[in-house]
């Protein structure tokens, strides 16, 4: 499912820049990914595998683009890594 996947994108890339809140970033997307299969827009393999190639896309993106996340200037810096908070 193409919506499964583009939420799933969204909520992995959302969880990169802010840590803390993964819990409510993938909770959002499985309320919308499971929608699909409530009206009967898909079926739950389609919104299975969709929302797999969303998560995988982007920590392979992230793997083998060399993004570091932690040198981003806007993100906060209480989420870098060795922070003292």
């Amino acid at each position: 499912s193409g919506h499964s996947q583009t939420i799933f994108v969204a909520a992995t890339l959302c969880t990169l820049f802010w840590p803390r809140y993964w819990w409510a970033f993938f909770s959002f997307a499985g309320v919308i990914a499971y929608s699909r299969v409530i009206v009967t827009a898909h079926f739950m393999s389609d919104v299975i595998m969709g929302s797999f190639i969303g998560i995988v896309s982007v920590l392979l993106i992230k793997r083998f683009w060399f993004v570091d996340i932690d040198r981003i200037p806007y993100r906060p810096s209480s989420y870098r890594k060795g922070s003292s908070k």
